[in-house]
């Protein structure tokens, strides 16, 4: 398979009823939700509360079969992993089906509470935003699904109220805090960003300043703005090139 093979997904027709039925006595027609989930174990237990709720479901290991899934299995949503293992990630996989492809709904699925916190350029509007941890039952995923299947109810987005102290950080702030985390220096967030370490370190006293870092001899901003960050968002997956 070619290393772009995710991206040659072709165009599809949405059928003219989304909530078609087949005629009396020729039984009913599932709804199809594809999930793009590399773990296991949640791809197992996100399929068993779909199912549950009647759903038919398909399963993608990697972006990498999205593709065939969507030609094969003609989904009627899509539930994707913001971060699906190796190549691109599940924003960018969202925004080819978006454009290829719109009448599938998108449910985009992530530990982040915040979609900047993530490698793609934002989720395409109308899509819902789900956070891992708020899935105590199937009801808050059932929920998801339907909030971008049915017309005249609206998305569910736990990203539009963000809370925490990350909440109030730029993107560019918030990007440059993320690659800290990562371990990188002044020298590597500014080869990153085409820009030079000045201007980096005014940034980065500009998060100090925003999460309202204490001043003291005893505490290292960047050590305590980076703790900050892990403790609301997580260890970043992506790692220094």
């Amino acid at each position: 398979m070619s290393s772009d093979r995710w991206t040659d997904i072709r165009p599809v027709s949405p059928a003219t009823d989304p909530f078609r039925a087949y005629p009396e006595g020729a039984g009913t027609w599932s709804r199809r939700v594809m999930v793009v989930e590399d773990e296991p174990l949640l791809a197992a237990l996100l399929s068993e509360f779909l199912t549950g709720a009647g759903f038919e479901v398909r399963t993608c290991a990697s972006a990498a079969d999205v593709a065939d899934c969507v030609e094969d299995f003609d989904p009627d949503a899509a539930l994707i992993d913001i971060n699906p293992g190796r190549g691109p990630s599940g924003v960018q996989v969202g925004q080819l089906l978006h454009r290829t492809s719109p009448h599938i709904g998108l449910v985009f699925l992530t530990k982040y509470a915040d979609p900047r916190m993530t490698t793609g350029q934002g989720v395409p509007a109308g899509s819902a935003f789900l956070h891992k941890g708020a899935i105590t039952d199937a009801s808050v995923l059932i929920e998801a699904v339907e909030s971008v299947l049915r017309d005249g109810l609206p998305p569910l987005r736990h990203d539009i109220e963000l809370k925490g102290s990350l909440a109030q950080l730029t993107a560019t702030q918030l990007e440059i805090l993320r690659m800290a985390a990562l371990g990188w220096t002044n020298a590597a967030i500014a080869r990153s960003r085409a820009t030079n370490e000045r201007a980096v370190e005014k940034r980065l006293q500009a998060v100090f300043t925003s999460l309202a870092v204490p001043s003291s001899p005893d505490i290292n901003p960047r050590v305590e703005a980076v703790r900050r960050y892990i403790a609301e968002a997580g260890f970043p997956d992506e790692a220094p090139a």
